[in-house]
């Protein structure tokens, strides 16, 4: 049987916020909302969740991503401004804002796939 999966979706906009956690639920993702990093936080520290979407255009966003990252949780960046590599930093994969649904479960999917390292 295969657990679902736990993502968390941190927007200031709960509309947005709600748009997204809608799509990975769609997906058989188990998605809840915070509308702050401090919220992101608290609620990471209370239920283990394995991968984050984190709109980086909001307060705190950048910081999150590296907590988040230091507690086991992969990221997706999403940003409706030009990605450069210091602003980058605790994202495993980024997506420009607006984004295809089927791009977002896609990214979502790449961060949460086991590794592959050859032997």
């Amino acid at each position: 049987m295969t657990k679902t999966k736990v993502i968390i979706v941190v927007d200031e906009r709960s509309g947005l916020a709600e748009k997204v956690a809608e799509v990975l639920h769609r997906r058989g993702f188990h998605a809840c909302i915070a509308g702050t990093a401090a919220a992101a936080l608290r609620r990471v520290s209370q239920c283990q969740h394995q991968a984050a979407v984190i709109d980086y255009d909001a307060p705190g966003g950048e910081t999150l991503a590296v907590s988040l990252r230091e507690h086991g949780v992969s990221v997706v960046g999403i940003s409706s401004h030009a990605v450069t590599r210091e602003r980058a930093v605790g994202a495993q994969f980024w997506l420009p804002k607006p984004c295809p649904a089927v791009d977002l479960v896609a990214a979502v999917e790449r961060v949460l796939a086991p590794s592959k390292v050859s032997r």
